[in-house]
């Protein structure tokens, strides 16, 4: 809010009383203030560093459901970053999607669903991106231990181990030793196992 303030000079009147002279009348000075709206800023979330945070059903700007030409428009937002269509294998049948290429920052690979080129997959392996917890690309199996809850470890892309978050919508591909047995965890999960991937669904 702005206050604007008007000053309104004092006037020198004549007048006359009842003899028929004049007298000399002074209105005072007045001050008016008046009030002006000013508009806020808008934030915008980029302002709030939202953009490189990984949310339910998001990674920083792209979400699950945007179409492929609203990630080509999004895609500037970070820079120079190049975007390649490719073709993933899923059952044995060709899937399409983007990979969007971040300077020296790793990839993100959008699975586009042919009907109506829309994404309702991705995957990160860009260490830009990160949890509101902080859990991202290079994090430990402690990390996940300490943030979240989660029922063991499944067979993910590859046959490498995947430890599954329903609650956070994400999966989390981990670095395979010798604990991962095919498909079977055999001893104690070393902490400072790595996260490789994160999946997004």
């Amino acid at each position: 809010m702005k206050s604007l303030i008007f000053i309104i000079p004092a006037i020198l009147a004549l007048s006359c009383n009842s003899n028929g002279s004049e007298e000399e009348t002074i209105i005072p000075e007045i001050t008016v203030e008046e009030t002006v709206s000013e508009e806020l800023p808008v934030i915008t979330e980029t302002d709030t560093g939202m953009m490189y945070v990984l949310r339910n059903e998001s990674v920083g700007l792209f979400e699950i459901g945007i179409t492929q030409e609203k990630v080509e428009e999004l895609a500037p937002e970070y820079g120079n970053v190049e975007i390649t269509e490719i073709d993933l294998m899923t059952e044995g049948m060709p899937a399409p999607a983007l990979q969007l290429t971040f300077d020296n920052s790793g990839v993100i690979i959008l699975q586009i669903n042919e009907s109506d080129l829309t994404v309702y997959r991705i995957e990160v392996y860009s260490d830009l991106f990160t949890t509101e917890e902080g859990i991202g690309i290079g994090s430990s199996y402690d990390d996940l231990e300490s943030n979240y809850t989660f029922d063991g470890i499944a067979w993910g892309d590859d046959g490498n181990p995947l430890v599954i978050v329903p609650e956070a919508g994400m999966s989390f591909l981990i670095e395979p030793g010798d604990w991962w047995q095919m498909g079977n965890v055999e001893g104690d999960i070393p902490g400072d196992t790595e996260v490789t991937a994160i999946i997004l669904w």
